[in-house]
């Protein structure tokens, strides 16, 4: 959910910086109601499928989630996002998150009423895949339960840290008015001020979690952090309240406002060795600065999509304008273009760097342990754990069986870790030149520097 919730902050965020229709079109909430109800029965109609005879056989092989079920619940979040770009661009919904916005004199509300569409449609898709859930991985979460552990922990992580960034960037903003420049500056300053400092702070609550007692667990994961120089604040227990949820993450750029999460789940079901392998995967996104890698492809994201819209325009002048509001037919194909570079960036260009990344954090976790088979069978427990079929990709992530055979293929070959590492280097400066170019042919065809 994750991804289709960027997709969507992205639209709202594009929305937010063109220009409002002046007028709310009439058929916006007809089709707002046409949307909404769609989404239900898509919802609906996926899980009685589903529900009916194929998930018998798909508990019997003992495979949770196959690629059927998984291209369905693709196609139905598709649908989702699909409608609610339809929304934005199509009827002009903006101008209710304009109007909501001119209110507070700012763009912070603007811009989650912009969201509200998405939000409610995903709401309304969860609510509706519950009894798919409870079949599934007989949690016995009420549905209520289902609807608000998904958007805390798929949702709420990407959406809290938003409404902070916009309520705290415009600060500045309100202070110097006639001084954009130095206002730009302290918003930058505010919101990188507020991702080192208070950012991890917030999700620990918005995940909910609680310090790990003292005990000989955690005091493994802290000599693990002792010999891997990694400072961190805490370890702290992730409490999900399923037991199906075995996950970790480590939190925070810097050691004094950095924390381990280890979820309830993974303390119940994972022997202490393999929370020792997670732990060193976690920290492996730490020890190969792979936060400053992500934060290189969020920057790059614009230049990119700048680069692509401009190319465009340079093949076919009839394209809409990416910082004007089109509205109508113009206003969908803007939308459309805007979506499937987005989809595009995001799903498929970060995805596969993402997949490269994750399995560099494991080869460090084998390195750490010292344990690649460890690792491997950590690795093939947490699958289990969740449900995740054995041969599924997911968006950030290579199948299990792919990770581990890779962990088991450097434990016999260790040079496999470093030209790991390499493939990652590489991508990376391959993306930065791209990017380098691009500014660079930008400028010059927009006649700076003569």
């Amino acid at each position: 959910m994750l991804l289709w919730t960027l997709l969507a902050i992205l639209i709202a965020a594009h929305q937010a910086g063109l220009d409002a229709p002046k007028e709310i079109a009439p058929a916006l909430a007809p089709a707002l109601l046409v949307y909404l109800a769609s989404v239900y029965i898509a919802g609906r109609l996926s899980t009685t499928l589903s529900l009916k005879g194929f998930l018998r056989s798909l508990k019997d092989d003992g495979q949770a989630l196959s690629h059927r079920l998984a291209r369905r619940m693709f196609f139905v979040k598709a649908w989702t996002l699909l409608g609610y770009a339809v929304l934005c661009y199509g009827f002009g919904w903006r101008s209710i998150g304009a109007s909501a916005g001119a209110l507070t004199g700012g763009i912070a509300l603007g811009e989650i009423v912009n969201l509200l569409p998405f939000l409610a449609g995903i709401t309304i898709l969860l609510w509706t895949w519950h009894p798919l859930d409870a079949e599934l991985r007989g949690s016995g979460m009420r549905r209520a339960q289902f609807v608000v552990f998904v958007l805390r922990h798929e949702v709420a992580v990407a959406l809290a840290p938003l409404v902070v960034l916009l309520i705290i960037t415009e600060i500045p903003e309100k202070l110097f008015p006639d001084s954009p420049g130095m206002a730009q500056a302290l918003s930058l300053a505010l919101a990188l001020g507020f991702m080192i400092v208070a950012g991890p702070g917030l999700l620990r609550r918005v995940w909910r979690t609680r310090p790990m007692p003292d005990c000989a667990l955690k005091q493994s994961i802290v000599a693990l952090c002792s010999k891997t120089g990694l400072r961190c604040r805490d370890v702290l227990i992730w409490e999900t309240g399923k037991a199906d949820y075995a996950n970790a993450a480590v939190v925070g750029f810097v050691g004094r406002y950095r924390y381990i999460l280890l979820s309830d789940g993974l303390l119940a079901r994972l022997e202490p060795d393999e929370i020792a392998a997670v732990c060193g995967h976690e920290m492996g996104h730490i020890a190969r600065r792979h936060m400053i890698f992500y934060m290189v492809f969020a920057l790059g994201f614009a230049v990119y999509l700048a680069m692509f819209w401009t190319a465009l325009a340079h093949v076919w002048p009839g394209v809409p304008p990416l910082d004007d509001f089109a509205g109508g037919a113009d206003g969908l194909l803007q939308g459309g273009l805007f979506l499937a570079f987005s989809a595009f960036y995001w799903g498929l260009l970060f995805g596969g760097f993402s997949r490269r990344i994750e399995r560099e954090a494991d080869m460090y976790a084998a390195g750490v342990v010292g344990d690649y088979e460890l690792c491997a069978r950590a690795l093939e427990k947490l699958g289990e754990v969740n449900r995740i079929g054995r041969y599924a990709d997911s968006w950030r992530h290579y199948s299990i069986a792919r990770r581990a055979g890779c962990l088991r293929m450097a434990g016999r070959d260790p040079r496999l870790a470093a030209i790991y590492s390499q493939v990652v280097i590489s991508l990376l400066a391959a993306h930065v030149l791209g990017a380098a170019l691009g500014v660079a042919w930008l400028f010059d065809g927009f006649g700076v520097g003569g």
